[in-house]
């Protein structure tokens, strides 16, 4: 996508958040002149770890607006300015529901110019379950020029410990039949799951994830955890229309690698 001048200007300004305390994700902001800046470059003592360091940063841009989240917060910028026009914890944003817990994380956002919408996505993680209760937390917006977020009424959460992952019909890159781990190791029922590092695409009809599945009963540094990575497809129209889209597809990708990333294709009219 071709950003104009003006854009490429407020881009250049952005500034990722620091928090001081994550029991209190927005009790306090590090300010360094007019920025904002990330918990790992702030003076005094903290500690790092995976939430913070690196801080999973998702940026996206529309006509007036440029959307930055980190895990910690979601900053919206004037596209025109560069001026700051709010600052959220991610929690806040994305409102996760409560036997989730307010561990949210790898968020990501794109910019959907045939709809001029604004997808957000992140995951969580509760830590007093082991991963219990995963969602896929989807926000979306239909921008104005007065208001960055009009529209996002609607927080789809999406369960990521389901009864309908595939069992059947993977195939490797050779396109030879195999089986499907994520369905196998993840049904919902006796076996239990939860997502990390989920990406996001569209194309003209499908608002596209993968995430990469691990086992809730397993210590998550453990990397015999690790199950597998799926693929959703969720219906676009029915989540810019305030509706919870059951995904239409369910694809199982462990076989073709980990962390896939799907691609972005509109075609323009």
């Amino acid at each position: 996508m071709l950003i104009s001048s003006s854009l490429e200007a407020a881009r250049l300004k952005l500034q990722i958040v620091c928090f001081l305390t994550l029991s209190d994700e927005a009790a306090t902001v590090y300010m360094q002149g007019d920025k904002v800046i990330h918990r790992s470059q702030c003076p005094g003592p903290f500690v790092l770890n995976n939430y913070e360091q690196l801080p999973d940063q998702a940026l996206c841009v529309s006509p007036d607006w440029v959307y930055e989240i980190v895990n910690g917060a979601v900053a919206i910028y004037d596209a025109k300015t560069g001026a700051m026009q709010s600052l959220t914890s991610i929690s806040a944003f994305f409102s996760p529901p409560p036997s989730s817990g307010t561990f949210v994380f790898g968020p990501r956002c794109v910019y959907d110019e045939t709809a001029n919408a604004v997808f957000f996505l992140a995951t969580t993680f509760n830590p007093a379950t082991n991963g219990l209760n995963g969602y896929l937390l989807i926000l979306a917006a239909k921008p104005t020029p007065a208001n960055p977020l009009a529209g996002a009424t609607t927080h789809i959460q999406l369960s990521q410990d389901r009864t309908d992952f595939p069992t059947t019909g993977c195939q490797d890159t050779a396109g030879n039949p195999v089986a499907c781990p994520v369905g196998a190791g993840c049904n919902g029922v006796t076996a239990h799951c939860w997502g990390d590092y989920p990406t996001l695409a569209v194309d003209n009809t499908f608002l596209w994830t993968t995430v990469n599945i691990f086992n809730a009963s397993a210590n998550p540094t453990d990397p015999t955890a690790y199950v597998g990575n799926i693929a959703y497809a969720l219906d676009k129209a029915a989540i810019l229309a305030s509706l919870s889209p059951v995904p239409t597809f369910l694809i199982d990708l462990t076989s073709f690698g980990f962390t896939m990333q799907p691609a972005n294709t509109q075609a323009r009219h």
